[in-house]
């Protein structure tokens, strides 16, 4: 039996989040590869594993933590193939691999509000499919960014590779829009997310109604969209990630006003996850939250 065929039925027999099937696909296309065939079950054993682990941290392209989720879905579909009597037992230890915790790094309130709204003002163009200035979809980009702390593919939606469309099922629509609440399900857990903004932001959002379905239309493949992300960041003068950044700014935002409070911005259901990855330890030691920019997130 393919491996490829086991997982889909262990998709129908247990379920699985999409996003951590995404992960388990991936990490099967990555053993395909490094196999030179499509892999069967028998070939989901432990030294198979390792050898794979092995390759990829030689070849150096991946980060010790993405090599270490590979392993880890790859484990998940062993035991689940020794449980149903298809491998048979092993003593045999994965290979370890050795994650660095990161540096948690976040854009201050002054520099969103001093630097990069700004900025944005002088973005060029404008949108081919709806005619929005892009000055103004940026605006509303990170202004709904930074006081919801919403993911990227909640927002935009997902790409499923650097040249193709994005999926817009998973983007922000506007029935997902009420006012100055955003009602929207969020792709990774499944929960209803409610978020509360500005009177501001809800200018800034109505000001891209052109009659469209997705409240940030973008016609564009994901490599264009981080082109202009990069052009926007230097001309502020910033570095990093633009969705990213904004979701840890308003978890460490938030989480400086009152304790504990990022995780439940961040909808998070582990503990640990947001102090670990998301709160920037040098922004709590040194600044001072805007509060205006916390009173929508705290409602």
């Amino acid at each position: 039996m393919l491996l490829t065929d086991f997982f889909a039925a262990l998709v129908v027999q247990c379920g699985f989040r999409r996003a951590h099937r995404q992960q388990i696909e991936l990490s099967m296309r990555r053993f395909a590869a490094h196999l030179g065939r499509d892999p069967r079950v028998s070939d989901a054993n432990t030294p198979h594993i390792n050898a794979l682990v092995h390759a990829l941290t030689e070849q150096g392209r991946l980060s010790p933590r993405s090599i270490r989720n590979t392993r880890d879905c790859l484990r998940l579909l062993r035991n689940a193939a020794i449980e149903q009597g298809l491998l048979a037992p092993t003593r045999d230890k994965l290979r370890s691999v050795r994650v660095s915790q990161p540096v948690v790094e976040a854009w201050a309130g002054e520099q969103i509000e001093r630097r990069l709204l700004p900025a944005v003002r002088e973005f060029p163009g404008k949108c081919p499919d709806c005619g929005v200035a892009w000055s103004d979809w940026f605006t509303a980009l990170i202004l709904v960014g930074w006081e919801t702390a919403l993911r990227r593919g909640d927002l935009l939606g997902r790409w499923q590779c650097p040249s193709k469309p994005w999926h817009q099922e998973d983007a922000l629509r506007w029935e997902h829009v009420q006012g100055d609440v955003i009602v929207k399900p969020i792709n990774k857990t499944g929960r209803v997310a409610v978020k509360r903004i500005r009177r501001r932001t809800v200018r800034a959002v109505a000001r891209l109604n052109r009659g469209q379905p997705l409240v940030f239309c973008f016609p564009k493949c994901s490599r264009t969209f981080h082109d202009m992300q990069r052009h926007l960041l230097a001309s502020a003068g910033l570095s990093g990630s633009l969705l990213r950044y904004l979701r840890r700014s308003a978890a460490t935002d938030v989480e400086l006003a009152e304790r504990g409070s990022a995780k439940v911005l961040l909808a998070h259901v582990t503990d640990g996850v947001a102090e670990k990855h998301y709160i920037s330890s040098s922004l709590m030691r040194t600044r001072e939250p805007l509060p205006r920019a916390l009173k929508a997130r705290r409602a």
